[in-house]
């Protein structure tokens, strides 16, 4: 485009960006997933023209990064509980008053100037799923692009929650997993499978798009303004299109099986981002947020889902559900046990074959829609249960991760869902060569200790099943004793 970025909405989607010791490197099944651990991450906030499902552009501002673009919604950026976030943030957004960069009740940047950047730099505050978003003249800006998601993650080290604060519920729901048998009535495999896996984590984002109030603000149309107060925005908004992870329709329920790349050295995963897929007994985790301007009621088709936390705050009661209501700027974080749904046992029997496949839409149905009718161009999604339990695809969880700097030892010891397999220790983020073959005894225990010269740069270890799927790996940061 001669005047600014073009967003296609077939190429657009959550990508995924590891900031500090980049512990997930396989988080989100990401369209394209970077590590910047060990650099300060760039973003611009500019201006692009977003194509919708019926292919109308609507003018819209971005966040962009290095490698990706301008993306919306932003790049997701993981980061472990207490480490530093290092942003340079340049505002290249002439109109529309201030514009800046903030975690709500975490950072504010402050105004950032037309033309000039801000290096921001803050400590990741507790494990959990926040927004990041421009916060001047809400919800302006945030609704017409500027926002992302921030994801922290706890020291994984005797955790496997997605929290540091888990209620006991919460924790007694993630022990439970991969045992079965986990309470009466609701059989005796409801938790068949294996642990959860960090790496099975994924995001929904929801946004809203009124191309009249956007074009509004567009610099390039005749009678455009330089600002256009939040009221003049809000006053008679009415949203023609409805993104999920920035995509609509069929867009927004597509699945890749073209492979599945590693993400470092620069290369890049390709598979899905938005529609979680796995075999049965393998949970996965749903990062649910609402960045518009309607409250949405998502409702998957298939299993209930476990509610885990919401704005922040780690459930005590932890509900099976299956529907739940997200307003504007809410955050709340779900458990889809991936279960074979009861009712493929009903009489009379059907023998359903693999893959299992069940849509997500939302019960607000104007949002199933696009362009004032087309159906369904809206927030719709699916998930799938691709086949039986495999065993290979082991959960690796680490107990001890320990580096003892003036014997020069490392010491490692966990569990493995899979026993009898041999891990591979490969020292960084599982790039290098293995240093070390682990065998998994019978009750899925493992140990190591061994020198820690290839360990000492990073002070990270990766633990890889050897020879099978590529969810059989865990990245942990090695304590320093």
């Amino acid at each position: 485009m001669k005047r600014r970025d073009f967003l296609k909405m077939s190429s657009c989607g959550i990508a995924v960006v590891a900031l500090g010791s980049g512990m997930m490197p396989l988080f989100g099944r990401a369209g394209h997933a970077l590590d910047h651990s060990e650099r300060l991450l760039d973003l611009k906030l500019t201006e692009v023209d977003a194509q919708m499902v019926d292919r109308t552009l609507v003018y819209m501002w971005a966040f962009s990064a290095p490698e990706l673009g301008p993306r919306i919604p932003a790049p997701v950026l993981i980061v472990q509980e207490g480490e530093t976030v290092r942003l340079n943030v340049t505002n290249e957004i002439e109109r529309g008053g201030d514009h800046g960069f903030a975690v709500p009740g975490v950072f504010d940047s402050g105004p950032i100037p037309f033309g000039e950047s801000v290096e921001v730099e803050f400590a990741a505050p507790k494990a959990g799923t926040y927004f990041y978003l421009d916060p001047f003249n809400a919800p302006v800006n945030r609704v017409m692009g500027l926002h992302g998601v921030l994801v922290v993650m706890p020291d994984t080290v005797g955790n496997n929650t997605p929290y540091s604060d888990s209620t006991p519920n919460v924790q007694r729901l993630f022990d439970e997993l991969g045992t079965k048998g986990w309470s009466p009535g609701l059989g005796s495999d409801h938790f068949p499978g294996h642990p959860w896996d960090p790496a099975r984590t994924w995001v929904w984002l929801f946004n809203t798009v009124d191309p009249d109030k956007n074009d509004l603000l567009d610099p390039e149309r005749v009678g455009s303004v330089d600002f256009l107060s939040a009221a003049e925005f809000e006053d008679g908004y009415l949203p023609r299109y409805f993104t999920l992870n920035g995509k609509s329709g069929f867009f927004a329920a597509g699945h890749s099986d073209e492979g599945h790349e590693h993400v470092l050295g620069g290369k890049l995963d390709i598979q899905a981002e938005l529609s979680p897929f796995g075999n049965v007994g393998q949970p996965a985790l749903i990062r649910s947020l609402n960045a518009g301007l309607a409250t949405h009621s998502p409702h998957p088709h298939g299993n209930h889902f476990y509610l885990l936390a919401e704005n922040g705050t780690v459930r005590d009661n932890v509900w099976w559900i299956d529907t739940w209501s997200i307003a504007p700027l809410d955050r709340k974080d779900l458990l889809l046990p991936f279960i074979v749904p009861p009712e493929i046992g009903a009489w009379p029997p059907v023998d359903e074959l693999f893959p299992l496949v069940y849509p997500m839409h939302c019960h607000v149905e104007m949002s199933q829609t696009a362009a004032g009718g087309n159906y369904p161009q809206g927030a719709v999604t699916h998930w799938q249960i691709d086949g039986d339990i495999d065993e290979h695809d082991a959960v690796i969880l680490i107990d001890v991760a320990e580096i003892r700097v003036r014997s020069g030892r490392i010491r490692l010891e966990g569990r493995c869902s899979a026993p009898g397999v041999v891990l591979g220790l490969h020292p960084g983020d599982g790039t290098a060569p293995a240093v070390a073959e682990i065998p998994v005894d019978g009750d899925g225990r493992w140990r190591y200790q061994g020198r820690a010269l290839s360990f000492l740069g990073s002070r990270r270890a990766t633990l890889m099943v050897h020879g099978h799927g590529h969810g059989a790996m865990h990245t942990v940061r090695l304590h320093v004793r």
